[in-house]
């Protein structure tokens, strides 16, 4: 795998706590252990302009540009990838998060500058995703995400939850801007478990990552925190967890 991967963190209001982006630090992770070529821009922590995206996509000209986002700021992540595509059409836009997996076939029909959406848990499906855009092979066996055919909207099959968790590489905190966290003395994230046994009705987790709980290796959990406190610096740690204590 030799494309090169920009994964876009999306900005939104302040006021709504500065969060460092752990779904992209992960997706990071995966890619880099299967040689792709990989960079955060996080937009969370940097002035966004249309400037400064230009200017980091003619420096590192991506093949693959990525953007998650929530309904908050969809909007600004559909801009965001218009103008990777006005910048050049030849760059593939990829959306995940939930907002984008629950309406995948209405952006896919609605929205041309997207040219795929990945839907509900992402590691796996991006890696899939990324081989296949490099190989050429067949892209609705890429479970998980949904493309355009013919100018209709092509659904694949769902993804299967990733079981074990401690299969999956350590985030790539070094691509985020972590001084700039470190500064706003924002905690930094880790997640001990993926997914929920409840199903509250104003909550999307249960339809992101299952009715049901998958947890880490306790151990590794906590070398990972030790890891964050004397390598990065920090002295909090925000537990991203859907329910940390359903356990």
């Amino acid at each position: 795998m030799s494309k090169r991967v920009l994964l876009i963190n999306t900005p939104y209001p302040y006021e709504e706590c500065p969060v460092p982006p752990l779904g992209l630090a992960y997706l990071a992770g995966i890619l880099r252990r299967e040689k792709a070529e990989v960079r955060i821009l996080d937009l969370l922590m940097a002035r966004y302009s249309p400037a400064l995206l230009r200017r980091e996509l003619r420096e590192f000209q991506p093949d693959v540009v990525g953007a998650t986002c929530s309904t908050i700021n969809f909007k600004a992540a559909s801009r965001i990838l218009r103008l990777c595509k006005d910048f050049d059409s030849g760059i593939v836009t990829a959306i995940g998060g939930p907002h984008a997996s629950f309406v995948a076939a209405d952006l896919i029909e609605n929205v041309p500058w997207i040219d795929f959406v990945v839907m509900g848990e992402g590691d796996q499906t991006v890696v899939e995703l990324v081989q296949a855009l490099t190989d050429g092979s067949d892209l609705a066996q890429v479970a998980g995400m949904a493309f355009r055919k013919n100018g209709r909207a092509v659904v694949n099959a769902p993804r299967p939850l990733i079981k074990d968790l401690d299969s999956l590489p350590l985030p790539a905190r070094d691509l985020l801007p972590v001084s700039k966290y470190r500064a706003l003395r924002v905690p930094f994230t880790v997640i001990t478990s993926r997914g929920c046994p409840f199903g509250c009705i104003f909550c999307s987790a249960p339809k992101m990552f299952g009715r049901g709980v998958r947890y880490r290796n306790p151990k590794l959990v906590v070398d990972e925190i030790e890891m964050i406190h004397r390598e990065l610096g920090f002295q909090e740690i925000n537990i991203v967890d859907d329910t940390f204590t359903v356990k």
